[in-house]
């Protein structure tokens, strides 16, 4: 692929599978011609790119790709031998269309694992940008045609997400779409302020929908007075109906049970320590014991010395879409500080990295109780903030406890 620039980049040939997004996506990125029309939302997301078809303000086609922006520094990292901080910079600072990248523009590369350094040009890097965001497009644009038509081809694309922020992205979907293109907008998001970021079209629709709602104003913050008051509540979620009891400004929820059958998790690793089915990955310079864990949803849990020095956004997708998982899962890894307190960092399943995860802090107890590396009660230190577990056998329902803050409330009236 290079004159003698690097290692030549071995591309991940992937296939779209289908997925159901929310309909209020359309709706609330679209204006009134583009829902019209036909027009294709591509939400480049950190691991995965969904997108949707819509036509006359309906969606006609969903579907995703399990690549996104991560794989685009990965792409970058492979190529040029160089480590994967240094690879998402050069992602950043770099377009995609290597016909607007000066030829003598030099970057200075320093190998990974030789430490010496190297030369290339932008429009090196940028063929690399390239070559995967035409590869996402030209998946999207066959998948569109094989199942609805090229007569039903887009004639507007948008784009949101964290990799729609790749420099000549947008002109490249233009290109191979042949239809007007442009970056999302958050027109119809001013009662959220003007700094919102369009990450996804998950966070745009759900803010809409809140805003949809019949809340008549009645946006109640809850003062420090209040905060001796205890509640209790319902909640309905996929893995079933959870009870959270509310108090002193602390909410505790019962999790449910853990589950470690490794069919029901679900996960195909058929070896167990402790009861916990575990095994031995071995990836990308990393060779660790991961444990799989399942709390409605499947998790991976690795132990080791220091979280601090991994590389969160190169081993999260590479474990997150493991053959062990079907389902994918997600990815934990956990660092004993003692035994009442482990530290985490979370690469989540469709997301990437996330600031806390419940069921994520849940699964890190119980895998690092069954191990014997910690106490029934522990504090989950995550980037968000501290989960206070609390369970110790395999019949008893998980206690999880946080910090919680009363924001608003109001009336939902069903039409």
């Amino acid at each position: 692929m290079f004159s003698g620039s690097g290692p030549e980049l071995p591309m991940q040939v992937v296939q779209p599978y289908p997925t159901k997004l929310n309909p209020n996506s359309s709706k609330y990125l679209l204006n009134s011609d583009e829902r019209e029309i036909g027009s294709l939302i591509i939400d480049i997301g950190s691991s995965t790119t969904s997108y949707c078809l819509s036509k006359k303000g309906n969606p006609i086609l969903t579907g995703a790709l399990p690549v996104g922006g991560s794989q685009f520094t990965s792409d970058l990292s492979i190529a040029f031998s160089t480590n994967i901080d240094f690879a998402n910079q050069l992602k950043l600072e770099t377009s995609c269309t290597p016909e607007n990248e000066r030829i003598a523009e030099k970057v200075i590369v320093r190998d990974k694992d030789s430490s010496k350094t190297f030369e290339i040009t932008k429009r090196q890097i940028s063929q690399v940008l390239k070559e995967r965001a035409v590869e996402i497009f030209t998946l999207i644009k066959q998948d569109i045609i094989e199942k609805m038509g090229v007569e039903n081809l887009p004639e507007r694309l948008i784009l949101c997400g964290g990799g729609s922020k790749i420099q000549g992205i947008v002109a490249l979907g233009r290109n191979i779409f042949q239809s007007k293109a442009r970056l999302a907008e958050n027109k119809n998001l001013k009662f959220l302020g003007e700094n919102l970021p369009l990450e996804s079209m998950a966070v745009i629709s759900s803010a809409n929908l809140i805003h949809e709602l019949d809340f008549q104003n009645e946006y109640i913050h809850k003062s420090n007075k209040d905060s001796n008051n205890s509640s209790k509540y319902s909640i309905e979620t996929k893995a079933g109906l959870k009870i959270a009891q509310y108090n002193n400004g602390e909410i505790t929820v019962k999790m449910g049970k853990p589950v470690l059958d490794a069919n029901q998790i679900p996960t195909t690793i058929n070896t167990k320590q402790n009861n916990l089915p575990t095994y031995l990955f071995q990836e990308s310079n990393f060779e660790q014991q991961g444990y799989a864990v399942g709390m409605g949803n499947p998790h991976l849990i690795f132990f080791i010395k220091d979280i601090n020095k991994i590389s969160l956004s190169l081993l999260g997708p590479i474990f997150e879409n493991n053959k062990l998982f079907p389902e994918k899962t997600n990815v934990h890894f956990s660092q004993i500080i003692d035994r009442n307190n482990i530290k985490v960092r979370v690469w989540e399943r469709g997301a990437g990295p996330t600031l806390a995860c419940g069921t994520g802090a849940c699964a890190v107890h119980v895998a690092a109780f069954k191990l014997g590396l910690c106490n029934s009660e522990t504090t989950i230190n995550l980037p968000g903030g501290n989960l206070k577990i609390k369970w110790s056998r395999l019949d008893d329902e998980i206690l999880m406890t946080g910090y919680a803050k009363k924001v608003f409330s109001g009336k939902y009236f069903l039409k």
